[in-house]
C-alpha cells in the first residue's frame, strides 16, 4: 500500500500542471453554474412554478412591494392567509 500512494505522490507532481488545469476548470464550471442558478431562481416565475408558491406569489402580485424588483417573492414567516398592510 505504501508503493501505491509514493507512485500516487509521484504522479501528481509529475502532472501538476495537468492536475490544476483541470482542477481549475471543475471549480469555474461549478462557480458559473451556481451563478446561473442563483439569478435564474430570482425570477417570479420560477417561484410560481412550485404549487406551494402560487398563494405567495398571488399576495405578492397585490401587495404594495409588487412594484420593488429588489425584495423577495414572500417575506419569511408569511402565510397566504395573512396580509401586510
Amino acid at each position: 500500500m505504501r508503493h501505491f500512494w509514493l507512485a500516487l505522490k509521484e504522479g501528481a507532481v509529475e502532472h501538476r500542471r495537468a492536475l490544476l488545469l483541470i482542477t481549475g476548470v471543475v471549480v469555474g464550471f461549478v462557480a458559473v453554474v451556481q451563478t446561473l442558478f442563483y439569478f435564474a431562481s430570482a425570477h417570479e416565475a420560477v417561484c410560481a412554478s412550485c404549487h406551494i408558491m402560487k398563494p405567495y406569489v398571488e399576495m405578492r402580485k397585490e401587495s404594495t412591494h409588487a412594484a420593488s424588483p429588489a425584495s423577495p417573492a414572500t417575506p419569511s414567516g408569511a402565510s397566504p392567509s395573512r396580509r401586510r398592510t
